[in-house]
């Protein structure tokens, strides 16, 4: 079972506050001494109470002098990484086409910045991204970028990845109509709408957004005839809206939805589980004035009716059916009185005439003619 108390210092964490302090006492904490020749017993260290650390102890001292150097000897131990700005510090021309290994930024057509530590990505004295006209793959994932305005005029984009950011207007990538995947997982945003320029694209990464609208969200993306794959889970829209994944899987021809593969078992499903779903809210609507039918009555009533439908077509075809070998039962009729008839005239014992006498043609008929 996890422990409900956690080491400050490692993270390790323990069942009981008496564990967490023995630990901390024997790996982390430098007491002050009460005697500095260590006269007390404790080789030059105090009793428990007598730490620099509280744990919502009222009498716990106040931290002196020596308290102090002793977290500083602690915090030396603590291992910070390396400031990933230092890998680009300001965004200049140079420090990208340093970076991209391009002899100028027309000539750019992918930049990679993921992890750089950037808070924006936009234009300034020292770079204008106007001039990245053919860039075509950027990649600003898992950065502090809160803005696209910069992207916004990288207006050859064919793929961009801002991941793990802190992004909550799409506005700026109206300009973006080549872009074919987009992915913008781990952000702010709110409202997809400004991507309705964005008709080819194929592939769209929104999830553990704050996407609130189901519906608009849902319009939107149907305005992308060309999207494969979607990835939308972790937003409030999919959260709060019932049977929303089947919903998507009916109006959007997806290969892949939350990085799921979808088959036809999948689309005709959801099909089925929407056209329910339809029919209910119009019998709801139409009988508003009536007490509402349970939902199991009305699965029944709608069972029924397709049913129905499925014997009449069945009734259809058997007619259709009929119809046909009777006609060919009325040319063999007519074959055989040929035969006869020629036989009649060759001298055969049988002829047309001993036929209707034994009433064989005149019963077929009035048969034909019941029916």
């Amino acid at each position: 079972m996890q422990g409900s108390y956690s080491c400050p210092f490692d993270y390790q964490e323990f069942e009981s506050r008496s564990e967490l302090e023995a630990h901390i006492e024997r790996r982390h904490v430098c007491y002050q001494a009460d005697d500095p020749e260590g006269d007390n017993g404790h080789n030059g260290r105090t009793s428990s109470s007598s730490s620099f650390l509280s744990f919502g102890d009222e009498s716990a001292p106040f931290p002196s002098t020596q308290s102090k150097r002793n977290l500083s000897s602690i915090l030396t131990d603590v291992k910070i990484p390396e400031n990933p700005l230092s890998d680009i510090g300001t965004l200049t021309e140079k420090r990208i086409l340093q970076l991209s290994k391009s002899p100028n930024l027309g000539a750019l057509k992918e930049l990679k910045l993921s992890g750089k530590g950037l808070s924006q990505f936009e234009t300034n004295d020292h770079i204008n991204l106007s001039r990245l006209f053919n860039l075509k793959v950027l990649d600003l994932s898992d950065n502090y970028i809160t803005s696209l305005r910069g992207v916004g005029q990288c207006t050859n984009l064919r793929y961009l990845n801002v991941n793990n950011n802190s992004i909550e207007d799409l506005s700026p990538l109206q300009s973006l109509i080549r872009l074919s995947t987009f992915k913008a997982a781990h952000n702010k945003i709110k409202d997809i709408s400004p991507l309705r320029a964005c008709k080819r694209i194929l592939c769209l990464k929104i999830s553990n957004n704050q996407i609130f609208s189901f519906d608009n969200t849902l319009d939107v993306l149907k305005g992308f005839p060309k999207l494969t794959q979607l990835s939308i889970f972790m937003n409030p829209c999919m959260v709060k809206t019932k049977d929303s994944k089947e919903k998507i899987l009916y109006h959007l021809w997806l290969e892949k939805l939350d990085s799921v593969a979808v088959n036809n078992e999948d689309r005709q499903q959801a099909g089925q589980k929407s056209t329910t779903i339809r029919r209910i809210g119009r019998n709801n609507e139409e009988n508003t004035d009536m007490p509402r039918m349970a939902i199991s009555e009305l699965h029944h009533k709608d069972t029924k009716e397709q049913k129905s439908t499925e014997l009449e077509t069945q009734i259809n075809a058997l007619k259709e059916e009929n119809a046909k070998l009777r006609e060919e039962l009325s040319n063999v009729w007519q074959l055989l009185g040929t035969i006869i008839k020629t036989r009649d005239g060759d001298g055969g014992k049988f002829s047309l005439s001993d036929f209707k006498k034994m009433d064989l043609l005149e019963n077929i008929k009035e048969e034909e003619e019941d029916d």
